[in-house]
């Protein structure tokens, strides 16, 4: 249990790597022909917040993954963000739409899902605003582009859920659908 903890905090505090998504076909790439999504691992005295890429156009990956590298154009990317305090857990699917330039790398930052405590619904889809970070070779900047949260993986269709037997349920309010039976 010890060296798993000291894995996820080398990981965590950048001496390692979990996994990097290869989110395009072909040959490996240089780094300013490409674009970076990297989410992260945050483990604070009482709380622990994790946020892993768990789809890129689509497609799903087998989690953790806290980086996904793909050719510059929009995409759209799948997020899982999980909050614990003590006993205490919440996850939330998170689906946003970024147009990526190359060499640029973008930090997302998904509104929080709260703790089940809170008065906050099981059951839930909401629309928001999410901050992103941009840095590039020239230049950083901070923006915000729309995201969509769910208690469920969120799809475009029925072949983006992650699990057998589910579908993807459309609600006319949202862009995206959420993964049910």
């Amino acid at each position: 249990m010890r060296f798993l903890a000291l894995g996820v905090a080398l990981v965590a505090a950048g001496c390692g790597s979990v996994g990097v998504i290869k989110a395009y076909e072909g040959a490996k790439r240089p780094a300013d022909q490409l674009a970076a999504v990297r989410t992260e691992f945050r483990s604070e005295v009482f709380s622990v917040a994790d946020t892993e890429i768990v789809a890129v156009d689509g497609v799903n990956y087998k989690r953790p993954h806290y980086e996904a590298q793909m050719l510059p154009g929009k995409h759209w990317i799948g997020i899982a963000d999980a909050l614990s305090v003590g006993r205490r857990k919440r996850e939330q699917f998170c689906a946003f739409e970024l147009d990526l330039q190359p060499g640029c790398t973008y930090r997302p930052s998904p509104p929080s899902p709260g703790l089940p405590d809170r008065g906050l619904p099981e059951v839930f889809q909401a629309a928001n605003a999410m901050p992103v970070n941009v840095q590039c070779n020239d230049l950083s900047y901070a923006t915000r582009v729309p995201v969509e949260c769910s208690d469920k993986p969120l799809c475009r269709t029925d072949s983006d859920c992650p699990l057998a037997g589910t579908r993807c349920v459309r609600d006319p309010r949202f862009s995206f659908g959420a993964c049910g039976r």
